[in-house]
């Protein structure tokens, strides 16, 4: 079994205007690994969250590829990236995206109601309970997410993110709205919850979250300008 999870092909977003073409992203090419965590840093307004909607399947590409198992997700019909963005890829942003109005519940199971696989309301239960306990939110169950804390929300969007097993975790500033100490509990539930096959690409502005990643993917003017490893990873203390 190939240790490569996804294989980013020299992916491109171009953007028209009446004042000549914008290159947000620029021949991206990278491999990512089971199991690693790989970070991507840059100033605003370089590329970074527009990369990440490439390879998640929520924005299309001008040129390039993204490919898992040796298979092109570009090249798949609407209902099977559907498929690939709700069960191959979980997605955490910075403004949480969760159902206001509705309970913690509610918003885990939302991945759950698209999944190829149907299960049981027990199967279903089952799998909320166990999420929301690793990321220690049990008690919140039927609560209304608009009455909790930003960091529990932001909890709440990560258990929702991990509910199917995603091959691939897509954290989008994660913590850009949190205070300090919330946004380090945070990034270490993604660390602890990136397991052997699995792996997680997170995108910051922070170069301090570097340090606690495998990989280390510097962009400028929509393109990788630097790539570093740590073979040391530190742990957030």
């Amino acid at each position: 079994m190939s240790d490569v999870l996804l294989q980013v092909q020299d992916l491109s977003k171009r953007f028209r205007s009446n004042y000549g073409d914008l290159w947000a992203v620029r021949d991206v090419s990278f491999d990512l690994l089971r199991g690693q965590r790989l970070v991507i840093t840059g100033p605003s307004g370089c590329g970074k969250t527009t990369l990440l909607n490439l390879i998640g399947l929520i924005m299309e590409a001008s040129s390039g590829d993204v490919r898992y198992q040796d298979t092109s997700l570009f090249e798949m019909r609407d209902h099977a990236q559907a498929r690939m963005r709700n069960e191959l890829f979980g997605y955490v942003v910075q403004s949480f995206a969760l159902l206001y109005g509705e309970t913690v519940r509610a918003n885990i199971r939302v991945p759950l109601v698209y999944r190829k696989k149907r299960l049981s309301r027990r199967e279903e239960d089952e799998l909320i309970r166990k999420v929301l306990t690793d990321v220690g939110l049990e008690v919140k169950l039927n609560e209304k997410v608009e009455h909790l804390s930003g960091g529990q929300q932001q909890r709440v969007a990560i258990a929702r993110a991990l509910v199917n097993s995603p091959r691939v975790i897509l954290a989008d500033e994660p913590t850009g709205s949190l205070d300090t100490s919330m946004s380090d509990d945070i990034i270490q539930l993604l660390l602890d919850h990136t397991q052997e096959d699995q792996a997680m690409i997170l995108v910051t502005h922070n170069l301090e979250l570097a340090d606690h990643c495998d990989v280390h993917l510097e962009m400028l003017d929509g393109r990788i300008v630097k790539r570093s490893e740590n073979n040391r990873r530190r742990p957030i203390l």
